[in-house]
């Protein structure tokens, strides 16, 4: 995984940067998970983003959380209410990977 951290500029006032934490790819789509965090001296706490792609230009993000798994939790639950069942839940699949993966590291 590559350690590119572009810095955004928020209104003159701090610099922020992100960096992708994970992603999980199919066919059709990827779910990125993005760890952000303010580039300050003050220490400031990390907020993960969780965001989906598909064959469009461009990423949506649809959650955020302390966590990779709140915030992949929080996006599934934006989505299942802007889709509800119709439309399989990329983070459902995402959140499954997660958990598979933390359980073969611990």
């Amino acid at each position: 995984m590559s350690k590119s951290q572009p810095k955004i500029p928020v209104k003159g006032l701090m610099v922020i940067k992100a960096q992708v934490f994970e992603r999980v790819t199919a066919p059709e789509c990827a779910v990125s998970i993005y760890e952000v965090w303010v580039d300050s001296p003050i220490p400031q706490q990390t907020l993960f983003v969780a965001a989906y792609s598909d064959d469009l230009p461009g990423e949506v993000a649809y959650g955020s959380g302390r966590t990779p798994l709140e915030a992949l939790e929080a996006a599934s639950e934006v989505w299942h209410h802007n889709t509800g069942t119709i439309v399989p839940n990329p983070f459902q699949e995402a959140i499954k990977r997660f958990q598979e993966e933390v359980m073969e590291v611990a």
